[in-house]
């Protein structure tokens, strides 16, 4: 394995902590501001939004009536 596969790798956990991070900070702001079950509400809210897209987005690629 070479240098490519290894700073692949490498990038791909600095992309998955700064992820997390993000998340972290986002969810604690919610926790915050909303409590637990507004936080609560918040993802999902955004969890479902995302959901909607990405099957608007196959649903669109494979030709198929959504």
């Amino acid at each position: 394995m070479g240098a490519r596969v290894w700073l692949s790798i490498f990038g791909i956990c600095i992309g998955a902590v700064l992820a997390g991070v993000i998340l972290f900070i986002a969810f604690g702001w919610a926790w915050g501001t909303w409590g637990f079950f507004g936080a609560f509400a918040a993802l999902t809210a955004v969890a479902v939004t995302f959901g909607w897209f990405y099957d608007r987005r196959e649903a669109r690629r494979r030709g198929q009536l959504a």
